[in-house]
């Protein structure tokens, strides 16, 4: 593709994507925060069994993202993006369907455990389809110049859809169920596709077999390379399954869990977009930034395990997602200006980056899993992922 080209493609190109992630972020925004409590719910209150499932179920994705790749390739990233969220709206449907049956793990075990096994496999079609195609469009066609801009305007759609997610989610399944929430994700999630139906797309070929990727991804050369996104996955999975939950436990509350979600989001997301501008015009100050999120995220993440009241939860959060969105935005424009630079490679170092992520993810949640069981230690999963944070330094 000839550059002049490429430049026009992607500003319209960006420009849907954008407009897709305002729709499906709006319809997660009302559902994710709540999933592992519908877990918790089945599983008989076993905070350790909803981490052993999500660590299983990242194993699996990492295992398949890399047919995601070789899916995109030819069939293009949009319709990648399309299908991958047909299949989000087909898991969220079996999570509707399982809940129905009104099963736990105690009355039904051998359907309980069919349900998760369903569910993960699922789950994994859906990751591996829209996420790799996601973060090579976002590598293919973001301008260098503007990638700290663009990555805050991503930033600021998921902040400003989760002031309303939340908050609306709790009060749907207070006062309505959870057949009318899951209804409207889907509604939100169908209409995410129709920005990715129109122009043209792109094909991006990856040759890398299964035992290819895995070479790449435990090399001794390239370790040090892709370790700060092994802790971008711990750090995910603990903020994205532990946190949810832990504070659920604590304040045995959905409403107050929906207020302090939604309120921090409001907080930091006024803050998103104008330091991804100022990293585009100050990059001598990228690194310094970097330090100044990852030491902040870090001392949050340590109070963040020092529960009292709702009120210490919401300030203790907006501190840490403060650090972690100051440290992630200079962390992915690094991130994504890399996979740029190896323009005929990106789609496959994205899948590397996400194997990475999702292995890193796993192997957390399943060793927070037995500590959880054998010891109730929950405040190891808060000392993980203030260490983990540190690594990402390393993403210079």
């Amino acid at each position: 593709m000839r550059p002049h080209i490429a430049e026009k493609l992607g500003k319209s190109d960006i420009k849907d994507v954008k407009l897709s992630v305002i729709f499906k972020n709006l319809g997660q925004g009302l559902y994710n925060i709540f999933e592992p409590i519908i877990f918790y719910n089945i599983l008989d209150h076993r905070f350790e069994l909803v981490l052993l499932y999500y660590g299983i179920q990242s194993f699996y994705y990492a295992a398949l993202a890399h047919i995601g790749a070789r899916v995109m390739g030819k069939i293009g990233i949009k319709k990648n993006l399309i299908w991958g969220t047909l299949f989000l709206i087909f898991y969220c449907l079996t999570i509707l369907y399982f809940s129905n049956l009104d099963i736990t793990l105690a009355t039904n075990p051998g359907l309980t455990i069919l349900a998760f096994c369903t569910l993960a496999t699922i789950a994994s079609a859906y990751q591996s389809l829209y996420w790799p195609a996601f973060h090579t469009d976002l590598s293919l066609f973001m301008r260098r110049k503007e990638s700290g801009k663009n990555i805050g305007t991503f930033y600021l759609i998921g902040q400003m859809t989760s002031v309303i997610g939340p908050i609306l989610g709790a009060l749907i399944l207070l006062n309505l169920s959870l057949t009318h929430l899951i209804t409207l994700e889907v509604l939100l999630l169908l209409i995410s596709t129709l920005p990715l139906i129109r122009g043209p797309d792109e094909h991006p070929h990856s040759s890398l077999s299964f035992g290819g990727f895995v070479k790449f991804l435990f090399s001794k050369k390239r370790f040090k390379y892709y370790l700060p996104f092994y802790a971008e996955g711990i750090n995910g999975y603990i903020a994205g399954v532990f946190w949810g939950l832990f504070v659920y436990t604590i304040l045995q509350n959905i409403l107050d869990l929906g207020l302090i979600a939604s309120g921090v989001s409001l907080f930091t997301g006024l803050f998103v977009f104008g330091l991804g501008y100022f990293i585009d015009k100050r990059k001598h100050l990228k690194d310094k930034i970097l330090r100044i999120g990852v030491t902040t995220s870090s001392i949050g993440w340590i109070i963040k395990g020092l529960p009292t009241s709702g009120l210490f939860f919401f300030v203790a959060d907006n501190i840490q997602k403060f650090g972690d969105i100051v440290a992630r935005i200079p962390f992915e424009k690094v991130m994504y200006n890399r996979f740029k630079s190896i323009k005929s490679l990106a789609d496959e170092y994205v899948v590397i980056r996400e194997m990475a992520y999702h292995i890193g993810g796993g192997i957390i949640m399943i060793i927070l899993a037995v500590i959880i069981w054998q010891f109730n230690l929950m405040y190891s999963a808060f000392i993980v992922a203030a260490i983990s944070s540190l690594v990402y330094l390393l993403m210079r």
